[in-house]
């Protein structure tokens, strides 16, 4: 044993003033509630604002695609139908038959920088009169 560890053991209990028997006898002081409610808040703000920044850090970066050129475009139209309707008489005695045509126009698109071709089909529908006899 050292020196300092026999003094400590040659001391006597003695017994505490009263002013420190009164502040140890008070029980500590705890936080407010609303203070403890702000500490989890700020900590799970804290938390989440970590974890976001992480998210945002480690995100890959955005690519961007190289612009599409169009090298070629075709345009074909196709009667589908002819279909008569009527034959009518205007007031000039002049008569007048009435058909129905349909047709499909077809637009396609080629691009140069991608092998890629786009077609776009669109059907129509007309009346249309058609002259058969003058005076």
């Amino acid at each position: 044993m050292n020196d300092f560890e026999s003094q400590l053991r040659a001391l006597k209990p003695q017994v505490l003033p009263p002013a420190l028997q009164q502040r140890l006898a008070v029980p500590p002081a705890s936080a407010p509630p609303n203070l403890i409610r702000f500490r989890w808040l700020a900590w799970a703000g804290a938390a989440a604002a970590l974890i976001l920044a992480l998210a945002h850090a480690f995100r890959p970066a955005a690519t961007i695609p190289p612009a599409v050129t169009v090298s070629a475009t075709s345009r074909e139209s196709t009667v589908t139908s002819v279909i008569p309707v009527s034959v009518l008489t205007d007031a000039a005695n002049r008569r007048w038959r009435l058909v129905e045509v349909n047709w499909v126009e077809e637009d396609t698109v080629v691009s140069s920088s991608r092998p890629i071709a786009l077609q776009l089909q669109q059907d129509h529908r007309a009346i249309i009169p058609v002259a058969i006899q003058y005076d």
